[in-house]
């Protein structure tokens, strides 16, 4: 917490001077004034001389970026919060890194305010209200090295600019949950039926929940304890009580699930947990009473084609269709954090997300553009997130490569032999 004060000393000097020929000016014309009715006319109100400043604090302190593979992306937010009493104003930004690369990008709508070229569009100067808050993200691509680096900030409210470190984290937290959907079967209307499930931290380090939410169904009811976590947040700060924040390595905490339905319908909702698991930074689990929701049905497990350097080839037509009596509900087709940027995906046909997919309805499309700037091979994965339990979440792996004709066509470091790149081993 940045903190800057200002001490103001007012000296108020009273002088009384007699300044008459007559050196025996009498006591009574040399008086000095009565002290109560100088202090009153000249009063000043400590509140009146109170100046407001704005105070931030950020949480958390730092950039912890896990380490991944080279070319994988992670991503990590701080946010930036103005407990002043005047606005903040950030006069700028910088960005660093000392391995890979690194975008920053801002707000609620994640507009980019640093890109990967280190150009910087922010709207100077960015202000933070006075109690409010500004979220930053680094969406950092891995290099060879360990991540590093650090994003900056100078305004009004320091004379030095604020550092907020990038540092590797060689050890991360990994949720899972038990069991990983809940089928309630059939409550009739009137009752109500309870289930339990376990989150686990199967990671080497500490696991930091940031969320837990569900959609608007009024139906279902969570609790961690006595505490409702919707409505309360501190029932996960430290959910397995340890004394220390977050889900310590192989503890666990329960979230109790209450089902109590005013009609009996086919009722559908889905648990969301915001972690900083790298791998599964936003877990599903999908929940289902009084019937069988839809069933997803994918066209392709695995994506694999290739395509000529600089050249966009798209890869094969992707389908996804409900092949259940339900309604299948999709929340989001899409490629995932860390996929190369050579893919584009190509999506123009599909509705806008969540959407409901009735049974027997035409199912979605949509395919991958691959556009390598050189000629290797690249990695990426599309992801589907739906409501059918048995498979809330499919990724779909992407395998693109392309060869080369000259050198030309090759990273550098790299020529072009027999349509593959080979790496240039340097002589002594």
């Amino acid at each position: 917490m940045l903190r800057i004060s200002l001490s103001l000393t007012f000296f108020v000097i009273l002088c009384t001077i007699g300044c008459s020929e007559n050196s025996s000016t009498s006591a009574a014309d040399t008086a000095v004034p009565d002290m109560g009715t100088v202090m009153t006319d000249m009063a000043v109100s400590p509140m009146d001389m109170a100046i407001a400043f704005p105070v931030i604090g950020i949480t958390p302190a730092a950039f912890e970026i896990p380490m991944l593979g080279r070319g994988e992306r992670a991503i990590r937010t701080v946010t930036i919060a103005n407990t002043g009493d005047a606005d903040a104003l950030v006069n700028e930004f910088t960005l660093t890194t000392t391995d890979g690369s690194a975008v920053l990008v801002y707000g609620a709508r994640q507009i980019i305010g640093i890109d990967a070229n280190g150009n910087d569009t922010f709207p100077y100067p960015v202000t933070i209200r006075k109690g409010e808050a500004l979220d930053l993200t680094v969406e950092y691509t891995l290099g060879e090295g360990e991540p590093g680096g650090e994003v900056t900030l100078q305004g009004n409210f320091g004379d030095e600019p604020v550092s907020i470190p990038i540092r590797g984290l060689s050890s991360v937290g990994q949720i899972q949950a038990e069991p990983a959907n809940l089928d309630f079967g059939r409550v009739r209307e009137g009752t109500e039926a309870t289930a339990s499930i376990v989150i686990r931290n199967t990671g080497e380090a500490t696991l930091n929940i940031s969320d837990i939410q569900k959609d608007l169904n009024v139906y279902f009811h969570l609790a961690i304890g006595e505490s409702d976590p919707i409505e309360d947040n501190s029932s996960y700060m430290d959910p397995d009580g340890d004394g220390e924040p977050g889900l310590s390595s192989g503890r666990s905490f329960t979230i109790d699930v209450r089902f109590a339905p005013t009609r009996e319908s086919v009722e559908q909702s889905v648990i969301i947990i915001d972690s900083d698991d790298p791998t599964t930074p936003e877990l599903r689990i999908p929940l289902v009473a009084n019937g069988t929701p839809g069933c997803i049905d994918v066209s392709h497990e695995v994506l694999a084609w290739s395509g000529p350097v600089q050249v966009w080839t798209p890869s094969p037509e992707v389908t996804v269709a409900n092949c259940g009596d339900g309604p299948l509900y999709i929340d989001r087709i899409g490629l995932t954090p860390g996929s190369a940027d050579a893919f584009e995906f190509q999506g123009m046909n599909l509705p806008m997300f969540p959407t409901e997919l009735a049974a027997g309805a035409a199912p979605l499309s949509f395919l991958v553009n691959y556009g390598p700037p050189d000629a290797r091979r690249y990695r990426g994965n599309v992801e589907i997130l739906s409501n059918d339990p048995a498979q809330s979440t499919i990724t779909i792996p992407l395998q693109a490569e392309s060869t080369c004709a000259t050198d030309e066509d090759c990273a550098k470091g790299y020529r072009c032999e027999e349509t593959r790149c080979i790496e240039v081993m340097m002589m002594e």
